[in-house]
């Protein structure tokens, strides 16, 4: 008996370490597109809003370096992009995401930054003691405007400090399609956009990530989950 005991142990032990090993996400949002989304499906595409440097707190790293997945990372802060373009092989584009075309504050914080208004995560004190610049800012439709081979992303990673609203409010997406999206306390109106486009809410973390999958994908993703499960590693889902 303990010698069975001991090695369901090992095994165990084994299958968590392989799970948690590679994970650099901050909730292993991660974990959850490779796994119980795609079933660990090579060759993807992503789009990465507020990519940082690309690998601390990444929902995206793992599934370009290990899976190979290709895709575009989109980060304001010009001192950040310098490392993203240095860590990832994906398209970087060091692009200030907003509505519309204008300019904006944007404070420099680490990956806590963004641009400066009331009603975002960074406000005026938080101006205090951190630079400020000015930058241009683009739409999220102009970006995709001439990659029309685009229609259809598989994952959609959005952390932008607050701004998820102004960046996707006037979104098109009847155009563009994200199989599944991580997103950063959703607003209500964001909220009600996505069900709107045929989202359906998975599951949420309390003050974190909401995770959506669209309609179109919903039988495929049900069965990537089933099967990434009934694989010969650890048997506990992501919560």
């Amino acid at each position: 008996m303990s010698t069975i005991r001991t090695l369901l142990s090992k095994t165990f032990l084994k299958r968590f370490m392989y799970r948690h090993s590679f994970m650099v996400s901050q909730i292993g949002q991660e974990y959850w597109v490779f796994g119980e989304a795609f079933n660990e499906k090579k060759h993807g595409y992503f789009l990465d809003i507020g990519a940082h440097d690309g690998v601390h707190l990444s929902n995206t790293y793992l599934l370009e370096s290990k899976y190979n997945w290709s895709g575009i990372c989109i980060e304001a802060n010009p001192v950040t992009f310098k490392k993203l373009k240095r860590n990832r092989r994906a398209e970087c584009l060091n692009i200030c995401l907003d509505r519309s075309e204008g300019e904006v504050n944007f404070v420099l914080r680490g990956e806590m930054g963004g641009i400066v208004d009331q009603d975002l995560d960074n406000k005026e004190s938080h101006t205090i003691n951190n630079k400020v610049i000015k930058l241009k800012t683009m739409s999220l439709n102009r970006v995709l405007g001439d990659k029309n081979e685009l229609n259809s992303i598989d994952y959609l990673s959005i952390d932008a400090e607050g701004a998820e609203e102004r960046i996707l409010a006037e979104f098109d997406f009847h155009k563009y399609t994200f199989k599944c999206i991580t997103i950063e306390r959703p607003s209500k109106l964001l909220q009600k956009l996505f069900q709107s486009h045929g989202y359906i809410k998975i599951k949420e973390n309390p003050d974190m990530d909401f995770f959506y999958v669209h309609q179109t994908f919903i039988k495929e993703y049900k069965k990537n989950l089933r099967d990434f499960y009934r694989k010969k590693y650890l048997k506990i889902r992501w919560r």
